[in-house]
């Protein structure tokens, strides 16, 4: 008697073990679903901030061009203030889009054409505004002017197929 007892206080053991284990996996499992979700809704929560700062920056940026009317005072101020600004939006993840000399559609906006025979197709002339993201996720591309030589073939008819 007390061997089959002993076997069924065993399984029930066994039974409670593996129901503590599986619950303690859930509980991690909605630990990180939380921990992801309150991530996206810091993100959500930053974007129009991070989308006004940006153009602060622009205008920033701007400005720190050194022009005959402006003193080198002035200018090392607005790029201080520049600077401290990416570095403290740095911290809740905005980050400058790295300029591609090839165009990326993914990360880039083109606003003009130039023509240059010394340059091939869809390269970079010049970048007009930096692209910025907030944690990985496209804010603002940057807007670039590319060249785009007329080639032979541009003016002929499309091929019907």
């Amino acid at each position: 008697m007390e061997d089959i007892g002993s076997i069924e206080i065993y399984n029930e053991v066994v039974q409670l073990k593996d129901l503590f284990q599986r619950r303690l996996l859930d509980d991690k499992v909605k630990l990180q679903v939380i921990n992801e979700l309150t991530t996206k809704l810091d993100d959500l929560r930053l974007m129009p901030l991070c989308r006004e700062i940006v153009l602060l920056l622009d205008r920033l940026e701007k400005n720190s061009d050194c022009s005959e009317n402006t003193s080198l005072n002035m200018v090392d101020f607005i790029t201080s203030i520049y600077e401290e600004l990416l570095a403290i939006f740095g911290h809740y993840g905005l980050e400058q889009v790295e300029t591609s000399l090839v165009y990326n559609y993914a990360s880039q906006r083109i606003i003009s054409t130039v023509q240059d025979d010394e340059t091939p197709d869809m390269m970079v002339a010049k970048s007009l505004r930096r692209g910025y993201k907030l944690n990985g996720t496209l804010l603002r591309p940057e807007e670039v002017v590319i060249v785009m030589n007329q080639g032979e073939g541009e003016n002929a008819e499309p091929e019907c197929g």
